[in-house]
């Protein structure tokens, strides 16, 4: 699991020289890390309070559907943001 998040994790951060248009693989890639920063999030004490937001949301079709409209360059932000909570949140847990 950790090895599969880890890949899928590079692959979108990999991402960030491409163009700003979101094609339909980078946007599935998206939406699968958008999931799994949700349920790493889940498994940290103290990170997630049971509040489900845009960004800590566990639906696929969602994350997948608001980067087909926002585009790449947006997407990846978000993932950026996501990632630096997580990193808080492992901080203070630990």
């Amino acid at each position: 699991m950790k090895r599969t998040v880890f890949t899928a994790l590079l692959i979108v951060a990999s991402m960030g020289g491409q163009s700003a248009s979101a094609d339909e693989g980078n946007c599935r890639t998206y939406a699968a890390a958008a999931i799994r920063q949700y349920e790493i999030a889940r498994h940290i004490p103290g990170c997630f309070r049971g509040e489900l937001t845009r960004r800590w949301y566990p639906d696929y079709d969602a994350h997948l559907g608001w980067c087909r409209r926002v585009g790449f360059d947006a997407a990846h932000g978000e993932y950026v943001v996501r990632e630096q909570a997580i990193e808080g949140c492992r901080r203070r847990a630990f």
